[in-house]
């Protein structure tokens, strides 16, 4: 949480005035990619598990952004 936060603090002036992103469309998107990330670990290949470790993290900064645009636009 010490990078994920400040990651997703920084993506959200990005997205923050984008209407079509809600906050629920980029809970779906961490989803599809945190199937597509245990995909990649589920191999055990070396490269693919450096793959999947990325996106894992990627997959939480989505997380901690959700959140973030749900306060923003004060949905709940």
């Amino acid at each position: 949480s010490l990078f994920s936060g400040p990651a997703a603090n920084l993506l959200l002036p990005l997205i923050a005035d984008v209407k079509w992103i809600t906050p629920n469309c980029v809970t779906s998107s961490s989803l599809f990619l945190c199937f597509i990330a245990c995909s990649f670990i589920a191999t055990g290949i070396p490269s693919f598990l450096v793959v999947g470790a990325i996106l894992v993290q990627l997959v939480f900064i989505l997380d901690c952004l959700d959140g973030q645009l749900a306060r923003y636009r004060q949905a709940g």
